[in-house]
């Protein structure tokens, strides 16, 4: 009998995996391909959420220096209005000023060279195979690396803390998609 995981997060610090038996086992020539899709994105989610465990209890960041302001994830929007998400006063302001974000690397099948996407929590995006969908959190950022290459950047799993030039406004990128919000990357930045 196949089995199709069940993943059930019943806190930030305290992360289980359950697994329950499927009532409805998939059957017909999709049911190799079903399974192999939940089995990658049980895998997926196990490391993801050991990364984001590992992260939660791992220590205070230093101070930022004196010309670097501290930017969260959380502070891209403010309040939701009737016109939807608009970007905050706070993120408009920094525009051409040097921040510090503190995020996961987006870890994704393709990557365009000297560019990835940093996110609030971990993320996985398939974009071959069975699931297409690009599932990233609205206030994803758009990190450039300077001087990177024709190679791709490699995922790097855990928590990183990157500091750069904030870039706003919309602008077509190399992998595609349209960005809103990136980081222009410091050369001495941990990457």
């Amino acid at each position: 009998m196949r089995y199709l995981f069940v993943l059930v997060l019943t806190s930030i610090s305290g992360v289980q995996l359950i697994a329950e038996p499927s009532t409805r086992p998939p059957r017909g020539p999709a049911a190799a391909p079903e399974a192999l899709a939940w089995a990658r994105y049980s895998a997926q989610s196990k490391l993801a959420l050991s990364s984001l465990q590992a992260s939660s209890s791992a220590a205070a960041l230093p101070p930022a220096p004196e010309d670097v302001t501290d930017l969260a994830f959380a502070e891209f929007y403010g309040p939701i209005g009737d016109r939807g998400l608009e970007y905050s006063e706070k993120l408009r302001g920094l525009a051409g000023r040097r921040v510090r974000l503190v995020g996961y690397m987006v870890r994704e099948q393709e990557r365009a060279p000297g560019l990835y996407r940093l996110a609030a929590w971990p993320v996985v995006v398939e974009t071959q195979g069975l699931c297409t969908n690009d599932d990233t959190p609205p206030n994803t950022a758009y990190v450039i690396v300077p001087n990177a290459g024709q190679q791709p950047s490699a995922w790097l799993p855990g928590r990183l803390v990157l500091t750069g030039v904030l870039e706003f406004g919309p602008r077509a990128e190399r992998d595609g998609r349209n960005s809103f919000v990136r980081l222009l990357l410091d050369p001495h930045s941990a990457f």
